[in-house]
């Protein structure tokens, strides 16, 4: 459906005589391509299918392949909850502020998804030390 609006935006904005737009289309694409991004992050990490640099595990042993595997999933756990407080406090600068979103929602129920996806991420990176799932 966004994608239809999106195009339908391009096509009115670019149009030779027409100068106007849909003034709520471009946020309305920007937070539909924000929030895709975060729930298709969130299903990558869950299913284990993140980019992850692992030519490395090959020619190490099972012990040090397993070390390396904590480093990282500890790295990217620390990075999303980073990502996930800065975030916050972007989230509630915006509400503070009052700015506007798209129609009667306001911005930062928009945004909102950074904040709760870096922190689910972060949790099930942090889980995956300890469990390993089979999905």
């Amino acid at each position: 459906m966004w994608v239809v609006w999106a195009f339908l935006q391009i096509a009115i904005t670019n149009s030779g005589g027409l100068s106007f737009g849909l003034s709520w289309a471009d946020a309305f694409v920007s937070m539909s391509v924000l929030w895709i991004t975060f729930l298709g992050a969130m299903i990558a990490v869950r299913q284990n299918g993140h980019i992850r640099v692992d030519f490395m595990e090959k020619f190490l042993s099972e012990g040090w392949s397993r070390i390396t595997a904590i480093f990282a999933d500890l790295s990217a756990c620390a990075v999303c909850w980073i990502v996930c407080y800065f975030s916050v406090v972007s989230v509630i600068l915006e509400f503070q502020l009052g700015i506007s979103g798209i129609g009667k929602i306001p911005s930062w129920v928009l945004v909102s998804i950074i904040p709760f996806a870096c922190f689910v991420m972060g949790l099930r990176f942090l889980l995956s030390i300890f469990f390993k799932y089979d999905e």
